[in-house]
């Protein structure tokens, strides 16, 4: 139940600093980068490839 809770926060505040970003008219690289800070460290690599890949 801890852990889940801590879960729900940590999506809570990504969809927060989603939200602001998107009001501020944040760069959408420099948005993808403050987003990756959510991720852990081995899931951060992935996603740049994922994204070369779909480019």
């Amino acid at each position: 139940l801890a852990h889940r809770s801590q879960e729900e926060r940590l999506n809570k505040a990504l969809i927060l600093e989603t939200i602001s970003s998107i009001q501020e008219g944040l760069n959408p690289r420099v948005m993808e980068e403050l987003l990756k800070t959510y991720l852990p460290a081995s899931k951060r690599d992935t996603v740049g490839e994922a994204a070369a890949d779909a480019a």
